[in-house]
């Protein structure tokens, strides 16, 4: 099972055992993700339906940080990187 092979894949019509199996499949993946540097609206549509995936904490301090960007995450979690060329 895979998003990338079914996109129109509902994560509403997903059981418990599917979230599982992605969560195991994904466990090393998801501490790579740079979660922090989505835009409100990419949170929304592309991690919130699949919050089953992460710690509930983790998803807490998301949603936090989409509602309000003054709140410093306190779980160790890729943070955007601000990267300058000269």
């Amino acid at each position: 099972m895979g998003l990338a092979q079914n996109p129109t894949l509902d994560p509403n019509d997903l059981s418990d055992a599917d979230f599982k199996t992605m969560k195991y499949t994904l466990q090393h993946c998801l501490p790579w993700i740079g979660f922090f540097s989505l835009s409100s609206k990419e949170f929304s549509q592309k991690v919130r339906p699949y919050k089953k995936l992460l710690r509930r904490q983790i998803y807490e301090n998301l949603l936090n940080s989409h509602l309000d960007p003054d709140i410093k995450p306190i779980d160790n979690i890729l943070l955007p990187r601000d990267i300058r060329f000269d």
